[in-house]
């Protein structure tokens, strides 16, 4: 009897080392930099790249805004001069070409994801966001954050044209942040929301370069 039961001892303990030895191990997630702007950030390396990991949290003065009910991780909302005035040397606000370089090496390290240009110079990611995405506060769609970027609803602060009313827009519902690509008229923005995982990039209207969005440097 205790034979018997060494054995199946014995037996169970091998199949759950096998099993843990075979299991997929997640990217590692290193830090890349220090960055400061009013304190110490987190940051993280995706690829090549060494971005912040974290929204900023810096009070800029004009064109900034803390969000009215914060949650911490959101960080403020800036407008695009506001986010180009306070960045420090060694670092950018991201351009359209550096979005598309992490977009293209997560996908390349899961598999492929469809990669799709829209109209007006958009570009869409289908299914890429579950990595970007933490699994707290978005109310559906949650994510993974497998590199560690731990992507934040925190959504945007913009002001109605007809009426002049500020509204903050997007709470647990979808993150923005800016890009430093400008065609001359209009910069660009990112846009993850809760209703799907896909990453989006868009030329942003010309009078929206005054609306607050979460802002990520990333090092030159």
């Amino acid at each position: 009897m205790k034979t018997h039961l060494k054995s199946t001892l014995i037996i169970i303990i091998s199949f759950i080392a096998i099993v843990s030895c075979n299991k997929k191990k997640g990217p590692e997630i290193n830090s890349c930099s220090v960055f400061e702007l009013g304190g110490q950030y987190k940051t993280v390396k995706i690829g090549d790249q060494c971005w912040m990991a974290e929204n900023l949290d810096f009070n800029a003065g004009s064109g900034c805004w803390e969000a009215p009910d914060p949650i911490e991780g959101w960080g403020r909302y800036y407008t695009w001069e506001a986010a180009k005035r306070v960045c420090p040397d060694r670092w950018h606000i991201p351009t359209k070409v550096d979005w598309e370089q992490m977009m293209q090496y997560i996908s390349d390290q899961n598999g492929g994801y469809e990669r799709k240009d829209l109209e007006f110079g958009a570009i869409i990611w289908y299914g890429a966001a579950v990595h970007l995405k933490t699994n707290e506060e978005w109310i559906s769609y949650k994510g993974t954050n497998d590199y560690g970027f731990a992507a934040m609803p925190a959504g945007y602060r913009m002001v109605e044209p007809s009426t002049g009313d500020v509204i903050y827009s997007g709470y647990n519902h979808s993150g923005m942040w800016w890009s430093s690509s400008n065609d001359g008229t209009s910069a660009r923005h990112c846009f993850i929301d809760h209703a799907s995982q896909d990453f989006r990039n868009y030329a942003t209207e010309a009078h929206l370069v005054n609306h607050g969005m979460t802002v990520r440097y990333i090092k030159n």
